[in-house]
């Protein structure tokens, strides 16, 4: 939305020395690896993900008694976050390809609905033995 850009603009200005330009300091960023690859944004990318296909996925398949929203919403959701962060490289890096972000964005998309089916499937198999009542 054209809030959350202006918001953006606003946010990204700070990373640096402004220019005259208008575009965002983020966009003029140098795409070079870190010295030291991080550990915590990743842990915690992955620590969070499963709550969103949890939630937007695989409680909806266990409402339905159906594994196709699983399957539905799990790709739709996997194919907007990852879409979030390709589309951002793809606007900011300059290496960055279309290529590279329409494969992701789809891997995102069959990842995300793989595992919220997997979920799907196990909370049904193994929900009763923990006490959770699935239909």
């Amino acid at each position: 939305s054209l809030t959350t850009l202006e918001l953006d603009k606003a946010y990204y200005s700070f990373g640096g020395e402004v220019e005259a330009s208008t575009t965002p300091t983020i966009c003029r960023l140098p795409d070079l690896p870190r010295h030291q690859l991080s550990t915590i944004a990743p842990v915690a990318f992955y620590m969070i993900y499963p709550i969103g296909v949890l939630v937007f996925a695989a409680l909806p398949a266990l409402k339905a008694d159906s594994v196709t929203p699983a399957l539905i919403y799990g790709a739709l959701f996997g194919a907007l976050a990852y879409a979030t962060y390709d589309l951002t490289n793809y606007a900011t890096l300059r290496n960055w390809t279309l290529l590279i972000t329409v494969a992701d964005i789809a891997w995102g998309a069959i990842a995300t609905a793989t595992a919220a089916a997997a979920g799907y499937y196990l909370t049904k198999a193994i929900g009763p033995w923990l006490g959770i009542a699935v239909s």
